[in-house]
């Protein structure tokens, strides 16, 4: 919940107010192995083309350890 409340909520309410929104962030599975997260956040317009009623969110993962250098 903490972690909900400082990273992901901020940047849900932008996207709520009209902004595309896109940041990474790193995560570890249960077994310990860590992630980077790609989160792009896009407003859902109504039929009007103008009223927001939500939101699209695409989390891309990648390992940390199948980075190509």
């Amino acid at each position: 919940m903490k972690r909900f409340q400082t990273r992901a909520k901020p940047r849900l309410d932008q996207c709520f107010g009209g902004a595309c929104i896109c940041y990474d962030y790193e995560v570890a599975d249960a077994c310990g192995w860590m992630f980077e997260v790609n989160c792009r956040m896009t407003p859902l317009r109504g039929a009007d083309g103008t009223s927001i009623i939500g939101a699209v969110l695409i989390l891309s993962m990648q390992s940390m350890f199948a980075r190509v250098s």
